[in-house]
């Protein structure tokens, strides 16, 4: 019997559906879309059509067009595979087997990468994935793609040797590093100390926060200021328990590796002002020097400087541009571009200067100083114990996965203490054992010319082009630098003793606001020497009767500040305040720099080379220098009272002997002929000066070729037009001594004659 339920249709219900609260929901993009469907349908086609295909940071994008084109014309060219067409495995097993010939290795055995090469077969699965996405590679044939390269390896195709072994430079030896840097400046003299101590800053960066060298500056092919900021560093003065005053900083790490295109904060390091000892790679040191310096700050001086944020309620520094990249731009001249960030480059190529001055034995890069913090941090007395491995993982932004991705880093929060300074007191012996050697004297880079490139494009059979020739030029300083390195046996490398002496030389202190800048474009030197070279001018008309070198009486420049480094001390041992308050301030630069000055910084000055014998002369050309210092006796007169001349003249002279010779040489010159027999001896020349000119006009050196350089080569074909020139050619090219310079040029008169 059929029940009611049976006769029942819940279709036959009729309902109201319920309310969507959502539906409002996006109506006002919604409406603006609305009104622009046509151009939006019409745009979006544009966009779609003109989509790129790369993706990735710069460096990432520019590989995978670089294998990308690469494929793609073998594909059309070699294999005539239309490239519209889906590829095949067989077509990049084919192109696996073809192309490494074709491309150029750094390697002695001219054998590619195995990560070359795989990196190669990625890229080009990546961009064929993204081309056709239909395109994906069968059961099996990835195995037939890790044969290949197996075969390719056991027939030298390719090679899993190294290039390079990984170092680790400790802490120790990166404040050697960034000493090297300095003292170098302070002895030898630069284009610019802004320069220095910002290599110096690189350098106390990296072995502090343990960052790579792209996490601190300008990654290459990113544009803006995708780099460590002013902004991004915090310094406060901290008062301790027991009422010590001290800087402490705070760095914040935004555009690290895989994160380049996010400004978000990734990494936040803590670091401590170091002591006196280590003021060459102290962060904070540095960082304040260099924003009194380059004017980022109120502040004239670091007193001022330090008087005012203790005033300030959060006790912190603020700099007056804080968008300005902390580690700038420099041009060939050494000449720092403030408001554009450093590159990746400019990091390296100061860090292989300072192991060259180091003396550093191994071939060694930045990311060498990543590794010897790790391995520092992880056996860290203070923390070997129990949480080593944390720490390190937390300083280098790694740890496991979570850490891997940043989720751990995020939960954290805090930022990681760097603990630099014991780090640096460990003993060097408990940290890496693989440190890198040194030897007793640093580097000094061979000079390699025109003709030694063109001569080892001959003897390896490379064309003449600009690629081959820069390919010459490295694997030539590759080759000067390993025989350097295997004629200096490492030394026995002790731990020297850095305790910052306790007897500091007093300096002057600057209490009045940094000088204007000064408008010429010339570097002022001091009004004495310019009356020198005056008077050195006027005597040079003696040219062909006395030595050159012997008209620049040493005692003339006894009086020149050649250089502010206090006698009694070592500046970059001096107390924090005096050692800021002197790297502040100093502003000596090579003749040929364009004076920068402003800041903090002096008035810029002349450096003045001093002689390596002992005697008193100096010059702002290092290569006359060395041309003295050939020739120097060693001789220190000593420095008394100065001598008038007796007859009268005006002259003074800083020995009896001197004011003698001058009159037997000037006042007492018997009128003579020419020297040279093939002159006409029956003129007399009555003074040394109408001698002079005639010895300078009439027999003046001839422009001429060297005869002593192959032929063809620059040296022979070039025109020598001064004589000066030709003897540095001589001097530096073939070698040869002053004294054989001028035997060949005595030679030549005596033929004449």
């Amino acid at each position: 019997m059929a029940g009611a339920a049976d006769d029942f249709n819940s279709s036959d219900i009729e309902y109201e559906e319920r309310p969507n609260k959502f539906l409002r929901c996006g109506g006002a993009s919604l409406g603006r879309a609305l009104a622009r469907a046509t151009e939006d349908r019409k745009e979006s086609k544009v966009a779609f059509k003109q989509r790129p295909l790369y993706y990735g940071a710069p460096k990432t994008q520019n590989a995978q067009a670089l294998w990308d084109n690469r494929f793609r014309s073998f594909l059309s060219s070699t294999l005539n595979v239309d490239p519209n067409q889906t590829p095949t495995c067989e077509n990049i097993i084919r192109f696996l087997y073809a192309y490494p010939k074709h491309l150029i290795s750094r390697a002695p055995s001219g054998a590619i990468s195995f990560d070359t090469m795989r990196g190669a077969i990625e890229h080009i699965i990546s961009t064929t994935q993204g081309r056709f996405p239909e395109f994906k590679l069968k059961l099996g044939e990835a195995s037939r793609i890790k044969a290949v390269f197996s075969d390719l390896l056991s027939k030298g195709v390719i090679t899993k040797d190294v290039s390079r072994t990984g170092q680790w430079l400790g802490s120790r030896i990166v404040y050697m590093l960034a000493r090297a840097l300095m003292q170098n400046a302070l002895s030898q003299g630069c284009r610019s100390w802004d320069f220095v101590i910002q290599g110096a800053l690189y350098l106390g960066l990296m072995v502090s926060t343990g960052s790579r060298v792209g996490d601190i500056t300008r990654s290459d092919g990113l544009v803006g200021n995708k780099c460590v900021k002013y902004g991004d560093v915090e310094i406060q003065v901290k008062t301790d328990e027991a009422g010590n005053e001290d800087l402490v900083a705070v760095i914040s790490l935004r555009y690290t590796k895989g994160k380049k295109d996010s400004s978000n904060v990734e990494q936040r390091v803590r670091i401590r002002m170091l002591s006196n000892t280590f003021n060459a790679s102290d962060t904070i040191k540095l960082i304040l020097v260099m924003a009194l310096r380059t004017g980022n700050v109120e502040e004239n001086t670091i007193e001022d400087l330090i008087a005012t944020t203790k005033k300030r309620r959060g006790r912190s520094v603020v700099w007056k541009d804080p968008t300005l990249p902390l580690l700038a731009k420099a041009t060939t001249g050494h000449v720092l571009k403030l408001s554009e960030p450093a590159t990746t480059t400019q990091g390296q190529t100061i860090f292989r200067k300072a192991t060259d001055l180091l003396g550093v034995l191994n071939v060694c890069g930045t990311h060498d100083i990543r590794r010897g913090v790790a391995s520092e941090t992880h056996t860290l007395s203070a923390t070997k114990n129990f949480d080593g491995e944390a720490r390190t993982a937390k300083l280098l932004n790694h740890s496991h996965s979570s850490t891997f991705r940043g989720v751990t880093a995020s939960y954290i929060g805090e930022a990681v203490e760097s603990r630099l300074e014991e780090r640096l007191d460990e003993s060097m012996g408990n940290m890496a054992q693989d440190a890198a050697k040194i030897a007793a004297m640093s580097y000094q880079a061979v000079h390699i010319n025109k003709n030694d490139i063109q001569k080892y494009l001959l003897d390896n059979g490379l064309p003449d082009t600009e690629s081959s020739r820069r390919k010459a030029r490295r694997c030539m300083d590759k080759a000067n630098r390993e025989a350097w390195a295997k004629s200096n046996d490492a030394t026995t490398f002790e731990v020297p003793d850095l305790a910052a002496s306790s007897e500091v030389g007093s300096t002057t202190k600057r209490k009045r606001p940094a000088p204007a800048p000064v408008d010429s474009n010339e570097i002022p030197i001091d009004p004495r020497l310019e009356n020198i070279f005056a008077q050195v001018g006027a005597e040079t008309v003696l040219d062909g009767i006395v030595d050159p070198e012997e008209l620049f009486d040493v005692d003339l420049f006894e009086d020149v500040d050649t250089n502010t480094t206090p006698t009694s001390s070592d500046p970059l041992s001096l107390p924090s305040i005096e050692f800021m308050d002197y790297f502040s301030r100093i502003n000596l630069q090579s003749q040929t720099t364009k004076p920068v000055n402003g800041g903090s910084r002096d008035t810029s000055s002349v450096f003045l080379h001093t002689c390596d014998q002992g005697c008193l002369y100096t010059h702002p050309s290092k290569e006359v220098m060395q041309r003295h210092n050939k020739i120097c006796k060693g001789i220190i007169r000593n420095v008394g009272p100065r001598v008038a001349c007796p007859r009268g003249c005006g002259k003074d002279f800083s020995t009896d002997k001197g004011a003698k010779e001058h009159v037997r040489v000037f006042h007492n010159f018997v009128p003579k002929p020419c020297p040279r027999k093939d002159c006409d001896q029956t003129v007399l020349y009555p003074n040394p000066t109408s001698m002079s000119n005639h010895m300078s006009t009439v027999h003046r050196f001839s422009p001429r070729t060297c005869p002593n350089c192959p032929p063809g080569t620059t040296g022979a074909t070039k025109i020598w037009k001064r004589k000066e020139g030709f003897r540095t050619h001589h001097i530096g090219m073939h070698r040869w001594t002053v004294e054989m310079f001028d035997a060949m040029l005595e030679a030549e008169v005596n033929e004449e004659v």
